[in-house]
């Protein structure tokens, strides 16, 4: 939350001891904190621990799931990529600059009338 209060992009890997990709996973999370400048931060969690399951269930992530997992949160707090397993840098920091739509289904623009029409 403090690196999002402070306009961060924030790059979430939930995991748990013994995952193979893990430390490939947090090396990747690293490089692309790394060319982002300070814009971004890398948080890690466990999914065995129990103060964090409101927080895995408001992300989606499966708790059983037998690799890592990382969430990527843009600087408006939305997400925009989730990416099973291993993860390349590149596509860490494209979903971390990424814009999500705005509130219409699919991305739409509010423009093109996903919303009540005004009379």
């Amino acid at each position: 939350m403090k690196a999002l209060q402070a306009g961060k992009a924030v790059f979430v890997t939930a995991s748990r001891k013994g995952m193979a990709a893990e430390s490939g996973v947090m090396s990747a999370c690293a490089a692309a904190c790394g060319q982002m400048a300070g814009k971004s931060a890398a948080v890690q969690i466990d999914l065995d621990d129990p103060a964090e399951v409101a927080f895995i269930q408001e992300l989606k992530l499966k708790p059983e799931a037998a690799q890592p997992t990382t969430v990527v949160i843009n600087t408006q707090g939305q997400i925009t990529g989730a990416f099973n397993g291993p993860v390349e840098v590149g596509n860490l920091v494209q979903a971390a600059t990424k814009k999500a739509g705005g509130c219409c289904p699919g991305g739409a623009a509010s423009s093109a009338g996903c919303g009540p029409t005004k009379k």
